[in-house]
């Protein structure tokens, strides 16, 4: 036998083929391929491929054409056409024609014609004849004829002959004759049941269930069920449960359970079982 067996301080040393097996600080060591597995303070180490997997640090660690999957700190990665998907840090990562989608810290990101789509921080973008339509941040963005149109922080934005109607700042501005006519400073001023309408400062004010609708500095505000949808600041605002959803700032909001999913910040969060699943940070 070489080596020593059975030493003091060691407990119950062995050694195979030159290497020690059940030694004091070792645990159980054992060697595969000339790679040590089952070591203490390793946890229960064996190698795959030439790589290390179950190592105490890096929990249940393997390897899937070269790189490391299942390893603690890069959660369950997966790779996919080369790139990592479902690793920690990185919510759920996919890949689409090269671009990320669903990855950590920018939400549940698709990719259309070359742009991105409902990605963290940018709610649900689309785009239109080259410009951004429902972005967050920019409400309920359309192009009309080179122009935007109904986008956070300018209301219901038409343009009429080249100019801007309906703005947020503006209220419902119309031209007559090459003259405004309803814009905030301007004021056509009308009263509809008691209240100011089209006139300056307040746009084009119309009141629905006792609220102000399409007022300026409120863009083209709507209720429903008691809440604003559509006004500006807010985006396109929608109310479902009780809750916001594709509003400014929060971009594609939903509600799961009482939990928001696809929200700004948060990437695409959705829960399982009571836990947060492909959520930005977690």
């Amino acid at each position: 036998m070489e080596g020593q067996v059975g030493c003091g301080v060691n407990e119950d040393c062995q050694w195979v083929e030159g290497h020690q097996t059940g030694c004091g600080g070792n645990g159980d060591c054992q060697r595969v391929e000339g790679h040590q597995i089952g070591c203490g303070v390793n946890g229960d180490c064996q190698w795959v491929e030439g790589h290390r997997a179950g190592y105490g640090g890096n929990r249940d660690c393997q390897w899937v054409e070269g790189h490391q999957i299942g390893c603690e700190g890069n959660g369950d990665c997966l790779w996919v056409e080369g790139y990592q998907v479902g690793c920690g840090g990185n919510g759920d990562c996919q890949w689409v024609e090269g671009y990320q989608a669903r990855c950590g810290g920018n939400g549940d990101c698709q990719w259309v014609e070359g742009y991105q789509v409902r990605c963290g921080g940018n709610g649900d973008c689309q785009w239109v004849d080259g410009y951004q339509a429902r972005c967050g941040g920019n409400g309920d963005c359309q192009c009309v004829e080179g122009y935007q149109a109904r986008c956070g922080g300018n209301g219901d934005c038409q343009w009429v002959e080249g100019h801007q109607a309906g703005c947020g700042g503006n209220g419902d501005c119309q031209w007559v004759e090459g003259y405004q006519a309803g814009c905030g400073g301007n004021g056509d001023c009308q009263w509809v049941e008691g209240h100011q309408a089209g006139c300056g400062g307040n746009g084009d004010c119309q009141w629905v269930e006792g609220h102000q609708a399409g007022c300026g500095g409120n863009g083209d505000c709507q209720w429903v069920e008691g809440h604003q949808a559509g006004c500006g600041g807010n985006g396109d605002c929608q109310w479902v449960e009780g809750y916001q959803a594709r509003c400014g700032g929060n971009g594609d909001c939903q509600w799961v359970e009482g939990h928001q999913a696809g929200c700004g910040g948060n990437g695409d969060c959705q829960w399982v079982e009571g836990h947060r699943a492909g959520c930005g940070g977690n």
